[in-house]
């Protein structure tokens, strides 16, 4: 993404002192149950990010490492609803310069074949997730917690 700037360069995790295990993240995956999702799906983005890139990068995924993703794995995150993806980015600019930013909407109509139900007991279990760890407030995170799964440790 080069020619790209993103608003927010805070990241809950700078530390190169951790280490992601893709091949037990790969086992843990293939042994989770999962669903299928066919649905709409909202994003909001802020419209200054997109027009900074050159290219515009349309789909604004991220390969940085810590939310719900490895390092060097791209993700994009969507919400449920119009609602859902509003409060999100509305909780993630409250309080701080930006706040009132042009934001760009998105909607995707996805048929994803393979999804991790996070409310599902046996997909937590089969990935070594506790529910709680999935509400920690990751954005303010000093470091992720190193021993929340097996593929994320020390190293």
């Amino acid at each position: 993404m080069a020619g790209c700037r993103r608003s927010r360069g805070r990241r809950a995790h700078r530390s190169p002192n951790l280490k992601h295990d893709l091949d037990t993240l790969n086992i843990a995956l293939e042994a989770a149950p999962s669903i299928s999702v066919k649905a709409e799906l909202t994003r909001l983005v802020p419209f200054a990010d997109l027009v900074h890139c050159t290219p515009p990068n349309w789909l604004y995924t991220s390969g940085r490492p810590n939310r719900y993703n490895p390092a060097g794995v791209e993700c994009i995150y969507f919400g449920g609803t119009r609602e859902v993806a509003q409060a999100e980015y509305d909780s993630m600019w409250r309080g701080i310069p930006g706040e009132y930013q042009p934001v760009t909407t998105f909607f995707a109509d996805v048929n994803l074949k393979r999804v991790l139900d996070l409310t599902d007991a046996a997909t937590l279990k089969a990935m070594k997730v506790d529910a709680k760890q999935l509400f920690k407030n990751w954005r303010r995170a000093k470091r992720p917690d190193p021993d929340a799964t097996p593929w994320t440790r020390r190293q």
